[in-house]
């Protein structure tokens, strides 16, 4: 579960515009714990999004910024074998926010 928040957090500096801010939101209830990290960065086409997570995978945006593609399909991976689910919505040029839910049990 660390690998997977820090590369999440990692990722969201990574995409971000220089001098803009990275957000981290938790909520927590008596069955779930919610992680919500929101950038201001490049974004990801709505065309690459249903993409994301698979293995190798880079947005079409991303390709001057280093990267595997391997990252978040880790991320996923880890975070489903946990029992959670990993959420990505984005707009392009205007940021991205991955919402991660796992249970508390």
């Amino acid at each position: 579960l660390e690998h997977s928040i820090t590369n999440i957090i990692s990722n969201a500096i990574k995409y971000s515009k220089p001098n803009s801010s990275v957000k981290i939101l938790a909520k927590a209830n008596d069955k779930k714990l919610g992680l919500r990290i929101i950038d201001q960065g490049i974004g990801i086409p709505k065309e690459d999004l249903s993409n994301i997570g698979q293995k190798f995978f880079r947005a079409k945006n991303t390709l001057s910024v280093a990267g595997t593609g391997i990252g978040l399909y880790l991320t996923k991976l880890f975070i489903e074998l946990h029992g959670g689910d990993v959420l990505i919505e984005s707009e392009v040029d205007v940021g991205t926010s991955v919402t991660i839910t796992l249970p508390l049990n």
